[in-house]
């Protein structure tokens, strides 16, 4: 006889094994940013660090300095460039361009600082 618990669960889709991070506008600071997370971009760094710790990444950016142009995908066929063969080469290409209108637009930020402060509170107050 097979035990039921050899066939797997029953609803493999509604189990979570790797949550999905949330990536996109997550919220807005007090003072005036909008807050964005993106899967390419880790939230700490263990290679940075002297200590080998772990130091929390924040990337900053003026978003209205920064441009992202993209043309549109083509292809084309050089049948001349491995004639000798009788093979044909196929490209497909895009051009794409980044560009940052002034240096101080961009900046990332690293370190222990983000850290949520521990040691400042006293356990013995009480409300």
């Amino acid at each position: 006889m097979v035990e039921a618990s050899s066939f797997g669960p029953y609803n493999p889709s509604a189990i979570n094994v790797d949550a999905v991070l949330a990536e996109g506008l997550v919220g807005k600071l007090p003072f005036g940013p909008n807050v964005y997370i993106d899967a390419n971009v880790p939230t700490t760094d263990n290679q940075s660090d002297a200590a080998g710790g772990t130091s929390d990444v924040a990337i900053a950016a003026k978003w209205d300095d920064l441009w992202l142009f993209e043309g549109d995908l083509r292809t084309r066929v050089l049948p001349e460039v491995l004639s000798g063969t009788l093979q044909i080469r196929y490209q497909v290409y895009n051009y794409v361009a980044f560009l940052a209108r002034y240096g101080q637009s961009i900046t990332g930020a690293y370190g222990s600082g983000f850290a949520t402060p521990t040691s400042a509170i006293d356990s013995s107050v009480t409300f």
